[in-house]
């Protein structure tokens, strides 16, 4: 499953330093490049912090100018700050990245089914996490229950540099069931799908909706639960600190006819269908396991 993460990343990230390149550098790297890269480390610098719970606005000022002046540097350039992004995949089409099973006598092939979406705005992510909460249960009852296909089945909502996007994943084994065949199940399940939410009665469909703002609602065990949620939105540089008010208003405006429109748009072939589809597929046949 790892490496199906690393290969979905290294298609859709526009900076991505697969772990292959990072450990050919160590081989070649010395004490010397150690030390001076420690020297320049801190030469230029670019700051973000975030401080929170009892202190006024003048003592974290006066802190983070603490900060600045002992470590002594120069101000980054704009032009090198760094920026995470995600490429677009090509429209109405489907990538496929085919890979082998690092261990040879492992008789488990892993495929991951990428939908790619929009852009990761607080409304876009919350539809995208509701549609994954309704289609868990569906999709373990089709591809696991009934189909016993594995017993490793989960969906799943991805933001990759702030590009919303959902996931079907699979573990499944050569000698039972060829890869051709379990990919095949799964995209009729995403295609089939559709139909099933469409089927669903409100009450049901709201009943998902209500559960997600109940989550989102929830109270914080602690403080470091929002630091947490607050020092993400520095990291992806998104900066949207009432995340979770904009997710419950878009929650409590959406409507069964939209979720099930939003999610025809991205999954089945049109001009907003972009799939990426990773295999990583055991070197075993089944005659060898």
């Amino acid at each position: 499953r790892k490496l199906c993460k690393f290969l979905r990343l290294q298609v859709i990230e526009k900076q991505h330093f697969p772990i292959t390149e990072k450990l050919l550098s160590l081989q070649t790297l010395s004490f010397q490049d150690y030390e001076l890269f420690v020297e320049r480390l801190r030469c230029t610098l670019y700051i973000e912090c975030l401080m929170q719970g009892n202190i006024t606005g003048a003592e974290a000022k006066n802190l983070l100018n603490y900060a600045c002046s002992s470590l002594k540097f120069e101000s980054l350039e704009k032009k090198l700050h760094y920026e995470p992004k995600c490429l677009r995949l090509p429209s109405n089409t489907e990538v496929i990245v085919l890979a082998g099973n690092r261990d040879p006598l492992s008789p488990n092939t892993v495929l991951t089914d990428y939908y790619q979406c929009s852009v990761a705005n607080p409304r876009e992510g919350t539809i995208a996490q509701l549609l994954v909460k309704c289609m868990e249960e569906p999709c373990f009852d089709s591809l696991r229950t009934k189909q016993q296909l594995g017993y490793t089945v989960y969906v799943n909502v991805h933001d990759t540099h702030n590009v919303t996007g959902i996931s079907l994943n699979l573990v499944t084994q050569v000698q039972k069931f060829s890869t051709t065949y379990a990919s095949k199940c799964m995209s009729d399940f995403m295609h089939g799908f559709l139909a099933q939410l469409q089927s669903w009665n409100e009450d049901d469909f709201l009943s998902h909706v209500n559960a997600l703002i109940d989550d989102k609602e929830a109270d914080d065990n602690s403080i470091d639960d929002e630091v947490e949620r607050n020092w993400s939105e520095i990291l992806t540089q998104t900066y949207i600190f009432d995340r979770l008010e904009q997710q419950i208003k878009a929650l409590e405006k959406i409507s069964k006819t939209k979720a099930c429109k939003w999610l025809e748009r991205y999954t089945h072939p049109g001009e907003n269908y972009r799939k990426l589809s990773v295999k990583v597929v055991s070197s075993l046949t089944p005659q060898q396991n």
